[in-house]
């Protein structure tokens, strides 16, 4: 049966989370159309990576409410949801005893596909990812470099085709060279796959290449939503004029 479409994928409201009487994120909305990448920015310590978090339910909301899918994430079992959702962080915690083809079919075999499937689908991401499967499929992570393993880590987050895809900060521990070439690939990716992404980063350079939309945060608030070009043309506040300042032109 075909999915049901839903115009935004992502959907929060208001939403706040405190940790004791300090507040992480405070009055928090926006949402993510289909198809849509949203970068988050913001300096250390303003909200992002928590943000990111409550859209798996692994961080509890204080107050407000989030839909992803069309539900309400606290109507979702956590494991229902985030098996529908791919995850790569900024270390991919690749099973260091376990192949690159079984550590990129680990939700498939949780979710019962069948091996030949798994195989398959396990090649045809090693392909997309560029990592031959001749070569790579039967290495450990110990015998790749860090960027080899986040391309492994992307794989795996994509194994089960889901509908939407979170980054925290993927590439932030890698070399210059090597966070250039995973960011074109990204690109790349975003072309061939239209996937709906929410991707978080320091990075303000790297949030204007990927992002559709941008999403500024400050002290767990929203100063500012929009396009990249919006944004550099009409910035809300001294804040983003500032933060906005080490673009490249």
């Amino acid at each position: 049966m075909q999915k049901p479409y839903f115009r935004d994928i992502v959907s929060a409201e208001n939403i706040s989370v405190k940790y004791g009487d300090e507040y992480a994120l405070r009055d928090v909305s926006f949402s993510v159309d289909a198809g849509e990448t949203l970068c988050i920015i913001g300096s250390s310590g303003s909200g992002k990576t928590t943000l990111l978090r409550t859209l798996n339910g692994l961080q509890p909301l204080s107050a407000g409410q989030i839909e992803v899918f069309g539900d309400r994430i606290h109507t979702i079992s956590g494991v229902q949801l985030r098996r529908k959702i791919g995850y790569v962080l900024q270390q991919p915690a690749l099973f260091p005893h376990w192949s690159v083809a079984k550590n990129i079919g680990l939700v498939p075999r949780l979710l019962k596909w069948k091996p030949e499937q798994i195989k398959n689908r396990t090649r045809e991401l090693l392909d997309l990812v560029n990592l031959s499967p001749e070569i790579y499929t039967k290495r450990y992570p110990s015998e790749l470099s860090g960027g080899e393993q986040q391309r492994v880590g992307i794989a795996r987050a994509l194994a089960a085709n889901p509908d939407l895809m979170l980054y925290d900060e993927p590439f932030s521990a890698l070399d210059p060279i090597t966070r250039t070439g995973l960011q074109q690939e990204l690109l790349s990716l975003k072309e061939k796959l239209r996937k709906t992404t929410v991707f978080v980063t320091h990075d303000v350079n790297e949030a204007f290449l990927l992002g559709d939309s941008i999403l500024i945060l400050s002290e767990g608030r929203v100063v500012q939503k929009g396009s990249p070009d919006e944004i550099k043309s009409n910035p809300a506040n001294d804040y983003v004029k500032t933060f906005i300042e080490g673009l490249h032109a």
